[in-house]
C-alpha cells in the first residue's frame, strides 16, 4: 500500500489488515487517527496495494514527467509576477515521449521596473521551486495552452536520493506495509520511503488498467 505520510512508523493491534488514503506530510495524533481509521473501514488482503487520492490526479494530469529545472525565471505580466521553469526530462511516465517542458504559476520574485528593487508575490497554488530542483510533476494544459501544475502542490513530487544507497526517492510519499499475523495476534504496519522506480511502476500500471476500462 502507498501513502504520502511523514517518517514515522506505525503499528495497530487488533486491526484488521487494510488500506490507507492518501494523506500528506501529517504525524502525531492525526496520523493515528487516520491510519487507524483506514485500517479499520478499508479491509483488504494483505499486499493490496491502494494509492488513495494521487489515483485521481494521475489519471487526470495530462502528463506526468520526472526530471529537473534546468532554468527558472521570474517576470512580470501587467501587474502580477508569473515564475517560468523549464524542466529537462528524464522519464515520461504519461504522455507523449518530450525531452522538455515549459512549466509556470502565479508567483515568485521580480524585479520591479518602476521602484527599482525586487518585489515577491506569494503563490496562490502552493507551487514554487528553483533551478536544479529534481521532481515528479503532474501537468495539466490550461485554457491558454500553457502546462500548469495540476493539484496545486500535490502536483509537485520532490525527489531526494537516499543517504544510504543513493537511490532517487519520494519526499513525503510512505509506503505502507503490512506483515500478516499468526491467528489470534496484532498485525504489524510498517511504513518506508517510496522510490522514483516504485511510483513509477505503480502508475504506469494503474494508468494501463485504466485504459484497458475504456
Amino acid at each position: 500500500m502507498i501513502s504520502s505520510m511523514d517518517d514515522r512508523q506505525y503499528r495497530a493491534s487488533g486491526a484488521p489488515v487494510g488500506g490507507l488514503l492518501m494523506v500528506r506530510t501529517i504525524g502525531g495524533m492525526a496520523a493515528w487517527i487516520c491510519l487507524l481509521t483506514a485500517l479499520l473501514l478499508n479491509p483488504v488482503e494483505a499486499g493490496t496495494t491502494r494509492f488513495g487520492g494521487i489515483d485521481t490526479l494521475l489519471q487526470k494530469a495530462d502528463l506526468v514527467v520526472h526530471g529537473v529545472f534546468s532554468e527558472v525565471r521570474s517576470e512580470w505580466r501587467g501587474k502580477k509576477i508569473y515564475t517560468v521553469g523549464r524542466f529537462s526530462v528524464t522519464q515520461m511516465i504519461k504522455g507523449e515521449p518530450r525531452g522538455e517542458v515549459e512549466v509556470e504559476y502565479l508567483g515568485g520574485t521580480a524585479f520591479h521596473p518602476r521602484l527599482k528593487t525586487p518585489v515577491s508575490m506569494r503563490s496562490s497554488e502552493g507551487v514554487s521551486f528553483e533551478q536544479n530542483d529534481e521532481a515528479v510533476l503532474l501537468l495539466q494544459t490550461d485554457a491558454e495552452g500553457r502546462l500548469r501544475i495540476f493539484g496545486l502542490s500535490q502536483g509537485i513530487i520532490r525527489i531526494y536520493p537516499d543517504p544510504e544507497t543513493g537511490s532517487k526517492m519520494l519526499q513525503g510519499f510512505r509506503k505502507i506495509e503490512v506483515d500478516e499475523a499468526a491467528a489470534g495476534s496484532p498485525a504489524t504496519v510498517g511504513s518506508k520511503p517510496m522510490s522514483l522506480d516504485e511510483f513509477g511502476a505503480y502508475a504506469r500500471s494503474l494508468l494501463q488498467t485504466e485504459a484497458a476500462k475504456q
